[in-house]
């Protein structure tokens, strides 16, 4: 009862900063507001891939560390309830100022537990603005939708494990809310992205296969790594270990080496952002995820530093990847880490090289930042 009063409260202020705003800053911009919440590098790699944008993070993660235009991260109660008041007021002000609003993830400036950001929504659209939505993982992802698509293709994704890990994933109180944020979505974004198997949702509008916008600069194959090395290293860095399949890429690093194949093999959980990147860039074969089916950020960097792939995302059944995917990685199956893992290693290493190249090719031509910012500024100048 209490959030919901201050949600009123926050839906006044709203009203009242559009009010002010509209009444003593006249000059309007054709910027659009990025935010709000980040969500592994995606609001900073936006933000810095385009100029029309000025960044808005108020809920940030523990393992990246990032410069936003406006920042009001932290956990501290005296940060919550700067969020809380002058969330509303913030917004009041952009609405007015700005052309429109991208926004990632399921946060939004106001109080979104109970509508799915439709309120807000509604009241940006009210004011003739726009709405782009990316939606990057569990907050979209019906648990029952991809339950009942598990059973009916007798395959593991996700959610087979997810439930176990953090149970509240699977309540009903998630689930209508997920619900609301795609029910808002449809009502009121231009452009919604969102992989439609992977991120199986309630949504009823056609989406777009999510836009990565990895930086230039972070391209590197590191070519020297082919050249000279003792054993082959293979790294795997996941950030859930259950729901990455960790378990499976254990089992299959033991039998191996109870084999003899002679490797390298590094795992890496809950540690910094450039720790893992520092870790890629000497690396050959990276374990990535395999209860999906789109590689995420994890699956872009390792094509982005030279390496070979190996993770479960699958053109023929998410098929909005862009073409050429399948060529890009090594598609694995989390039934097939150990006979995978095993052809890689006796694969010559030159043919690896070879594989890692196509990657690094191909992500550059479909995840770069550059590639990407230009396709999202079509659709954001598309928008009247």
């Amino acid at each position: 009862m209490m959030r919901y009063l201050l949600f009123l409260v926050q839906l006044r202020l709203l009203k009242t900063s559009y009010f002010f705003s509209s009444m003593f800053w006249r000059r309007q911009s054709n910027d659009w507001v990025l935010g709000v919440q980040e969500i592994a590098s995606f609001l900073r790699n936006i933000s810095e891939s385009l100029d029309c944008v000025r960044s808005v993070c108020l809920y940030d993660t523990p393992y990246y560390a990032f410069d936003y235009d406006v920042d009001w991260t932290g956990s501290s109660k005296a940060q919550k309830f700067k969020r809380l008041i002058f969330g509303p007021i913030l917004l009041g002000y952009f609405v007015h100022r700005y052309k429109g609003f991208i926004y990632l993830g399921s946060a939004g400036f106001l109080i979104s537990d109970y509508d799915g950001r439709d309120a807000e929504m509604a009241f940006i659209k009210s004011k003739n603005k726009q709405i782009v939505v990316f939606f990057l993982g569990s907050e979209i992802r019906s648990y029952a939708l991809q339950k009942q698509y598990c059973e009916d293709n007798d395959i593991e994704l996700i959610v087979s494990y997810q439930g176990y890990v953090n149970p509240s994933v699977s309540s009903q109180k998630k689930e209508k809310l997920r619900k609301r944020l795609a029910e808002a979505a449809d009502s009121y974004a231009s452009v919604i992205f969102n992989p439609p198997i992977d991120q199986m949702s309630y949504l009823k509008r056609d989406s777009l296969d999510i836009l990565y916008f990895y930086p230039e600069r972070l391209f590197s194959r590191n070519e020297r790594k082919w050249l000279d090395f003792g054993k082959l290293k293979i790294f795997h860095g996941p950030s859930s270990p259950i729901v990455k399949g960790t378990p499976l890429v254990r089992a299959a690093i033991k039998k191996l080496k109870m084999e003899g194949y002679d490797f390298d093999y590094q795992e890496m959980s809950g540690v910094d952002h450039s720790v893992i990147l520092n870790g890629l860039a000497t690396s050959h074969i990276v374990l990535n995820q395999f209860y999906a089916q789109v590689p995420g950020v994890f699956g872009i960097e390792p094509l982005a530093s030279g390496c070979v792939l190996l993770t479960s995302a699958d053109r023929t059944i998410e098929q909005s990847l862009p073409k050429g995917a399948n060529e890009a990685w090594v598609v694995t199956p989390y039934w097939d880490i150990y006979d995978t893992l095993k052809n890689a290693l006796e694969t010559p290493v030159p043919l690896l090289e070879k594989q890692a190249n196509i990657g690094y090719q191909w992500a550059l031509e479909n995840y770069s930042s550059s590639k990407n910012a230009q396709t999202l500024k079509r659709y954001l100048n598309s928008e009247s």
